[in-house]
């Protein structure tokens, strides 16, 4: 392989007529239409497409097919397959690499399809590189970056129905990726939809189909069509929309547990090993669940009582996935046994885990007992932030050991989120579970003030309130805006009921003190054994009635609130969280 690149460099350097400009991002951007003026043009295009069913697969040399020269997009086609395509297999590595190299041989056709694949591949190596630490120009949208999504944008309607190989869904799918890993997702909904019905096409569901390809390539299609059903899925539950691949349409085998490739494989760094993609498709098909089960349209006719059978069923399975995982992978280990880059990935995949568990459990219901307690004092500070209702107001409310593993996931998230390594699409592809975890983090300090991490919990919200504000800063979009506002407010809430719990503590303690020096009578120790059964009983019944009662934040601590302090807070907060995070979808 190294001595077809080599050769092709030297072909680049003999032949003129394949140099891009010294600046190729910044050269030719405008220029997307390929010229047909003068008839000998004409003439040579007419010939081109009456020997290939596709216009697109043979183009002229036109400044539309452009691309920068050779030794300039190995050094990023490699970080793509160091960084990105050895977690989540999109390409087959030697296959492309052949490509790219053929590209360049003088007088070879060249398809828009193949172009458009290269486009991707480098567009992916830019965002997959790893950033230093505190750097968040990843909020800034690369311009490197958005040429070459707007190169592949420009003729992906030509490769949406290309069936005779797996490039076009190959490009479909880089392009996803690439748009969940930006400010504005929306498009990633829709182009898997496409991708889905591609892969369809193809019969890559359908294990009948491989009968016909060599093993490698049956291979590379397995891979294919499980990428796909990750992205799906995972989009699905996200945005609280029907996936576009049933289960009971597929007849595949998952991926293998040990490739002999290598490919979805991570290594810690003591030499554990961990089959990632394979570990992807299998919660992605928990998330599937999870929507299926408890936010479908059917889904939502079903008893409180079945809907709980429904949720610790859920709830066992994704625990059981959790379990499953390699302990060096465990959340609480990952940064103390991996590089920087797999931690970048487990990231990912524990903030998908963290939604589809705050899914499960009801955190964002109408019923919810946080929701119903900022509900209960406040008024409208704004409009609602969406006129459309939300399946997640529908769903139980959480138990209280389903809220307090909600908590503790939130806090872990924060953490690995907040010590982890960027990437210029981590920030963007986990802030909705990011801000999620905000809201119940600041839910959990309204609710109960008085716990022992409120400071920890109090650090953890103040960094994410700093990254919330600088997303803003690069983010026009109104809801967002609407709804910093409310968690702003909810931090406000939070923090008063802080202090509130803080002053109550210390009157109680200066109260103490004072009965103590009154009472010299006493046997030594008996006020220590009265402070310790005080706290016992705080533990055993305090805390699980202030995630059940119907005590209102003051009333938990006999202070007096101010009613009128209390105005602003949106009445259907429970809301902002995760339904209005995800709306970009």
């Amino acid at each position: 392989m190294e001595q077809q690149l080599q050769q092709a460099l030297d072909a680049t350097s003999r032949t003129s007529s394949h140099t891009s400009p010294e600046d190729p991002v910044a050269s030719n951007v405008a220029d997307t239409r390929p010229q047909n003026d003068n008839s000998s043009e004409s003439l040579d295009f007419m010939e081109c497409t009456s020997s290939s069913e596709s216009p697109s697969e043979c183009v002229q040399e036109s400044e539309r097919l452009k691309l920068p020269p050779l030794q300039e997009i190995v050094p990023v086609v490699d970080e793509f397959f160091s960084n990105y395509n050895t977690i989540m297999p999109l390409f087959d590595q030697p296959t492309f690499m052949r490509m790219l190299s053929n590209w360049y041989v003088p007088s070879s056709p060249q398809s828009t399809a193949v172009w458009a694949a290269v486009n991707i591949a480098m567009a992916l190596g830019y965002r997959c590189a790893l950033k230093q630490p505190g750097n968040l120009d990843a909020l800034v949208d690369d311009q490197k970056v958005q040429h070459h999504m707007r190169n592949v944008q420009s003729v992906v309607s030509e490769l949406v129905t290309r069936e005779e190989d797996l490039l076009g869904l190959q490009v479909l799918l880089g392009m996803v990726v690439l748009f969940l890993g930006t400010r504005e997702p929306k498009p990633a909904s829709v182009l898997i939809g496409t991708a889905v019905r591609l892969a369809h096409r193809m019969h890559l569901h359908d294990k009948e189909s491989l009968q016909s390809f060599s093993p490698d390539i049956a291979r590379q299609r397995t891979r294919l069509f499980w990428m796909t059903y990750t992205l799906d899925k995972d989009i699905s539950l996200k945005s609280t929309t029907p996936s576009f691949q049933m289960d009971i349409d597929i007849d595949l085998p998952l991926p293998e547990h040990n490739p002999d490739d290598g490919a979805g494989i991570m290594c810690a760094t003591n030499g554990s090993k961990f089959n990632y993609f394979r570990a992807r498709v299998e919660l992605s098909h928990i998330s599937g669940k999870v929507y299926d089960q408890l936010y479908s349209t059917r889904s939502r006719k079903i008893s409180p009582q079945d809907r709980q059978m429904r949720v610790m069923r859920l709830e066992n399975m994704l625990e059981n996935w959790r379990l499953s995982l390699p302990p060096e992978f465990q959340m609480d280990s990952a940064l103390r046994c991996l590089d920087p880059l797999p931690v970048v990935h487990m990231s990912l995949l524990y903030h998908t885990h963290f939604m589809a568990v705050t899914m499960t459990h009801g955190v964002y219901s109408d019923n919810a007992d946080w929701v119903k307690k900022v509900s209960l004092y406040s008024r409208s500070l704004m409009q609602d932030l969406d006129a459309a209702p939300s399946p997640c107001g529908k769903q139980n409310p959480p138990l209280p050991q389903g809220w307090a593993k909600c908590v503790e996931l939130s806090r872990s998230c924060m953490r690995l989120f907040a010590d982890s390594p960027k990437t210029d699409c981590s920030i963007w592809s986990n802030s909705c579970a990011h801000l999620s975890g905000l809201i119940i983090i600041l839910a959990n300090m309204f609710v109960w003030p008085d716990h022992q991490l409120v400071a920890a919990d109090n650090e953890l919200a103040n960094q994410a309130l700093q990254l919330f504000e600088q997303m803003l800063s690069v983010h026009k979009q109104e809801t967002l805006h609407r709804m910093h506002a409310v968690v702003k407010e909810l931090h406000r809430r939070a923090m008063e009921a802080v202090e509130e719990a803080n002053a109550l503590r210390r009157e109680k303690q200066a109260a103490a003190t004072v009965t103590e020096v009154r009472d010299t009578d006493l046997p030594f120790g008996t006020q220590v054994e009265e402070d310790v059964d005080f706290l016992q009983g705080m533990e055993a019944t305090d805390i699980e009635g202030a995630l059940t009662s119907n005590l209102t934040p003051g009333s938990m601590f006999s202070a007096t609130w101010n009613l009128s302090n209390l105005e602003g807070l949106q009445a259907d907060v429970g809301e902002a969280g995760m339904p209005t995070g995800l709306r970009y979808y």
